[in-house]
């Protein structure tokens, strides 16, 4: 089960993290926390459209939020799943703890460690040579070429070692 991305839990009022917004409504940056363990952060996202379900990090001053691939992470960069579709140069509320639903490449044992792909917002277990580790495990054994699978986040995963 997910958590819920609805029932905020935070003393912030007028918090929907459904929502996609072309001028910022909160100060970009932003966190507040859901049922479950869930976190949200509201981040920026310039340059191209992001799916629901994409991996992505972002840069230390929240401008910039792109989906995740091999060439494209350094270590240690946080990491934050898309649950809305977010279109270039649009504002959205990403999630960076908790358990997530993410693309997943191929089928994947429940526990393992997952790693960046050449496909953007897309994660697996295959560790390809200069793949990076991420911090999140897959709380399900899924199956089948994509699916999503379902992601522990913890308290806010980043960017591992690359292999």
């Amino acid at each position: 089960m997910t958590a819920s991305a609805t029932n905020i839990t935070s003393e912030m009022l007028g918090v929907d993290v459904t929502r996609v917004d072309t001028t910022a409504e909160f100060e970009v940056g932003t966190k507040v926390h859901g049922q479950l363990g869930s976190g949200f952060i509201y981040l920026y996202n310039d340059a191209t459209a992001i799916t629901a379900g994409q991996l992505c990090v972002y840069e230390a001053d929240y401008l910039e939020v792109t989906a995740a691939t091999t060439a494209g992470v350094t270590e240690g960069q946080p990491v934050v799943v898309a649950h809305v579709a977010v279109a270039a140069s649009s504002y959205a509320w990403f999630q960076f703890a908790g358990v997530a639903e993410v693309d997943c490449l191929a089928s994947a044992a429940a526990g393992a460690q997952m790693n960046t792909t050449t496909t953007a917002g897309a994660i697996d277990d295959d560790a390809t040579v200069g793949s990076h580790d991420i911090d999140v495990w897959l709380t399900e054994t899924i199956g089948g070429s994509p699916a999503q699978g379902t992601v522990d986040l913890g308290t806010g995963a980043k960017i591992g070692v690359a292999n």
